[in-house]
């Protein structure tokens, strides 16, 4: 590992999966030491991370795994619901056959580890973000893609699969299933109304403490 955007991924990756819990200190030269790599490229994974809000930066107390409140929880959900309605409007309009296809494959897999007796969270998490990202790719829009990326994190720090019972993963993946056959018939109104279920059960299963 010796690029920024590898240790940048890895830090995030570890900071969502909860090994790298709310709070803890981390420490540059330690995170070096552990990737055996220089310090400039950890230093530079920590400001990326800072600026996509998953760690805060502080003169007197180093850097620590940001910490949010319920609050800041729910805002980001309010935000990701209609951002991620609009961009399921447009790539309603715009998907193609292959994105598609794509869509259908990664649901049809989460659908299969549900199947499992013990629940692969992480692997259910990294197949549901290429989901939404790839309704997101398919809305053509470079400013909302970044938009969605500014939120869509946040929330994946409380682990959201993990407070999910098998019924919710079901009705979940289900949500899934009528947003590809609104894409199949490029119902931009069905799309849009599917999402917007979607993202506001997840906010409640998520906040339901």
């Amino acid at each position: 590992m010796s690029s920024t955007t590898a240790v940048f991924d890895e830090i995030k990756r570890r900071i969502i999966v909860g090994e790298m819990a709310p709070g803890e200190h981390l420490i540059e030269s330690k995170l070096a030491e552990a990737f055996n790599i220089s310090r400039t490229p950890v230093r530079e994974a920590l400001r990326r991370l800072s600026e996509a809000g998953l760690v805060v930066l502080s003169k007197n107390q180093g850097v620590r795994v940001r910490e949010w409140t319920n609050e800041e929880i729910l805002d980001s959900y309010e935000i990701r619901e209609a951002l991620e309605t609009i961009a399921a409007r447009r790539a309603a309009k715009n998907i193609n056959e292959d994105q598609i296809d794509i869509l259908k494959k990664l649901n049809s897999e989460m659908l299969s580890l549900l199947d499992k007796d013990l629940l692969d969270i992480e692997r259910i998490t990294e197949l549901n973000a290429k989901f939404h990202q790839t309704i997101v790719e398919a809305a053509c829009s470079f400013r909302l893609s970044k938009s969605i990326r500014s939120v869509v994190e946040i929330p994946l720090v409380r682990r959201t699969f993990s407070k999910y019972s098998t019924a919710e993963l079901k009705r979940s993946m289900a949500h899934h299933d009528e947003l590809i056959a609104a894409f199949q018939k490029h119902d931009a109104e069905w799309a849009s109304s599917v999402m917007r279920c979607h993202i506001r059960a997840a906010s409640y299963i998520v906040m339901d403490e």
